[in-house]
């Protein structure tokens, strides 16, 4: 699973997170079992839009963990630690 969103680091800045490389698992939990998807967030900073692209100049930091858990069909629990900074919400699948 690829992952991304948009968040803000430290300082406050907007920042685009990713996580390219989600392993999956399957785990018991007391209501069951959960798919699960987990893998490292980073950051990737590098030449500016319009600038000619380098890809020398592109750089990816680790900036923290992420575990998707799918308790349903439409809603997902997400646990992470980004810029030292930890929570867990739900999210819900929109319908269109």
């Amino acid at each position: 699973m690829f992952a991304i969103w948009y968040a803000y680091d430290e300082a406050g800045r907007p920042t685009w997170v990713v996580m390219p490389d989600a392993n999956y698992n399957l785990f018991r939990e007391e209501a069951g079992f959960v798919d699960v998807y987990e893998g490292d967030l980073y950051v990737a900073r590098g030449p500016s839009f319009g600038q000619p692209f380098d890809p020398a100049k592109v750089v990816l930091t680790k900036a923290g963990f992420a575990r998707l858990k799918l308790k349903s069909r439409s809603a997902i629990e997400l646990d992470w630690t980004l810029f030292g900074r930890s929570e867990t919400r739900p999210l819900e699948r929109l319908a269109f």
